[in-house]
């Protein structure tokens, strides 16, 4: 177990309460373990977010550092809006919260589906664990 910043549901008013237990696979694992919370990045697919997938195996297709850590969060997906990979466009935290959602739940990906939210307070983490490889048998 490791210390979280955040608790989900957030304490602000969210669109939908659905939490999902969720994977990331990252460099900066040290980082996230010692401050307790994950930012979102400048960039993405959609945007500057944070992208978690349903499994590691899911998360190894993706990644792109041959090392890294494992972070498990419980994540406040709420309201999902659905885009296929075909319909990409930008996002944050504004324009969400404007159209009625609390996450971007992406499909059409090769590595399966990913969820994307833009607020750090929607992750309360579970573990942060070094893995050796970001290979997943």
């Amino acid at each position: 177990m490791v210390w979280s910043e955040h608790r989900v549901p957030p304490r602000r008013s969210t669109f939908g309460s659905q939490v999902q237990t969720l994977y990331h696979l990252t460099p900066a694992g040290a980082a996230i373990r010692s401050t307790g919370r994950m930012l979102p990045g400048s960039r993405g697919k959609v945007g500057g977010g944070i992208y978690f997938c349903h499994s590691l195996t899911d998360c190894s297709k993706k990644s792109t550092q041959g090392k890294g850590w494992k972070v498990t969060a419980r994540v406040l997906v709420g309201r999902a809006k659905e885009l296929h990979i075909s319909q990409i466009s930008t996002h944050d935290f504004t324009r969400l919260q404007r159209e009625g959602f609390d996450s971007i739940r992406l499909i059409g990906l090769t590595c399966g589906v990913e969820y994307v939210v833009f607020n750090a307070d929607q992750v309360e983490l579970v573990s942060v664990e070094q893995m050796r490889s970001c290979v997943v048998q």
